[in-house]
């Protein structure tokens, strides 16, 4: 029960942080540098992955990068997955990406590394956490810099992964053209 009751809590501080990056977002609309964009991407999903043995576990996560080059970003990412009987996961760690854009979508690769909490019934852990992922960020706006981004994660210690986020590009300001 205590398990239902957290993942329950995390669900509703997900949705209240990206409601309030998304009003932040409004606010700061009218500075000079929101309306020529800053190469930042906030983003909250939805993922299934096999973070144990005996079943696949789902869960969701948040994340935010910096694009260093067009072809380059590098973030933070945390997350929270369960199977629902015995097994909860809290991830964290950080992240590089390459991205390619082709026909108007940004298709790419990523590394990342950290460290997962998992707890169990039998007790608690913590391991190492690296692995990679690729995907592809599918713009939803003309200038609204609003995203959809499918991914699939291989490494350790999920073994796979596979998710959807939704997210905000702050490099597509108002007023700004493409």
């Amino acid at each position: 029960m205590r398990t239902k009751r957290f993942f329950i809590f995390l669900s509703w501080l997900a949705v209240l942080m990206s409601a309030r990056v998304e009003a932040q977002a409004q606010a700061d609309s009218a500075t000079p540098q929101a309306k020529g964009g800053f190469p930042v991407s906030v983003s909250a999903g939805l993922e299934a992955n096999n973070n144990h043995s005996d079943g696949i576990a789902l869960g969701m996560q948040v994340q935010a990068d910096y694009r260093v080059f067009p072809f380059l970003a590098a973030g933070a990412r945390g997350g929270f997955s369960s199977n629902f009987s015995f097994s909860n996961t809290v991830e964290g760690g950080g992240f590089v990406r390459f991205m390619l854009p082709l026909w108007g979508l940004r298709f790419f690769a990523e590394a990342g590394a950290g460290v997962s909490w998992i707890f169990l019934y039998e007790g608690n852990m913590a391991v190492p956490l690296y692995g990679g992922a690729l995907g592809v960020r599918i713009p939803l706006g003309a200038r609204g810099g609003i995203y959809l981004e499918p991914a699939a994660r291989v490494g350790v210690p999920f073994l796979w992964g596979a998710g959807v986020s939704i997210g905000k590009d702050f490099s597509t300001g108002r007023g700004k053209e493409k």
